[in-house]
């Protein structure tokens, strides 16, 4: 991997990754958070941050010009996962910590979401997801997403009381 190191502002160093070798790179950030690159378009890679409490990922190039934001109301999301022409991700909750109330989520190449397993059928109004609603018993909040070659999916569950993670088979 190369990585080619610059200054910040504060005289701290940043790695900024090479865009060959960008799809699917993890970099951990400052705050201990992670960002994701993110490359649906193999000559075009790009950033996208997950930001939990606005409910929204945000896309950025690599010299960190925004190019979008993709607004997902009542989700916070967890870390994105990139498998073909679709992004996963949990959405540990929708209303409170308290609720065990998540779901998974899955966005087609024009970033709306067409399933939400655990939740109801997504709805779009004016071109803007509505409010999903979670259906009482999948989950116990669901915290990432992993899938393996079968196209299985594997959702792992925070404060869930020692659960397994929940295995998702591709039927």
């Amino acid at each position: 991997m190369q990585l080619v190191t610059k200054q910040s502002k504060l005289g701290r160093p940043v790695k900024k990754p090479d865009p060959v070798i960008v799809e699917n790179l993890l970099l951990h950030v400052a705050n201990g958070g992670t960002v994701r690159a993110f490359c649906r378009e193999k000559n075009n890679p790009s950033l996208l941050i997950s930001s939990r409490t606005k409910n929204e990922f945000k896309r950025f190039d690599l010299n960190g010009k925004h190019i979008e934001t993709i607004p997902l109301p009542g989700c916070w999301i967890c870390r994105p996962v990139i498998k073909g022409n679709n992004l996963f991700f949990a959405v540990i909750i929708t209303e409170s910590w308290w609720n065990y109330d998540g779901m998974l989520a899955i966005l087609d190449h024009n970033n709306k979401i067409i399933s939400l397993p655990g939740g109801n059928m997504p709805k779009y109004k004016d071109g803007v997801l509505q409010k999903p609603i979670y259906d009482q018993k999948t989950f116990l909040n669901p915290h990432d997403v992993c899938i393996d070659n079968d196209d299985s999916i594997y959702i792992p569950q925070w404060n869930s009381g020692k659960t397994y993670p929940v295995k998702l088979i591709r039927t």
